[in-house]
């Protein structure tokens, strides 16, 4: 199994170009988490129910964590779970605990 590292952040946050370039330097695969591991989430959120969101996820997440190549995900984890209520989010918590987040932030001044 390969490493995967993990960008999250909201629209506009940059995890695009911070992705792409961490897995340039470290020799990864760069991944777009919802297009590459068919998580249909960005297209419409709210259109599948709680537990197809956590199926989906899951089902994505193991995938890359199967993965032999280091991975660098752009999105991954933090924005499917923002859409479940927050008792469902202990069901992650072992993806938490294998996969490192870099959190992309940035102000809109």
């Amino acid at each position: 199994m390969g490493k995967i590292y993990m960008v999250e952040g909201y629209d506009g946050s940059g995890k695009t170009s911070i992705s792409k370039k961490i897995a340039e330097i470290i020799g990864a695969k760069y991944v777009h988490f919802f297009s590459e591991y068919g998580v249909n989430y960005s297209i419409e959120p709210l259109s599948v129910s709680d537990d197809e969101l956590v199926e989906m996820t899951k089902k994505a997440l193991d995938k890359a964590l199967a993965d032999e190549q280091d991975i660098v995900l752009d999105i991954g984890l933090i924005t499917p779970i923002s859409a479940l209520p927050e008792e469902r989010w202990e069901e992650f918590r072992e993806y938490f605990e294998k996969i490192p987040v870099v959190l992309c932030y940035a102000t809109l001044e």
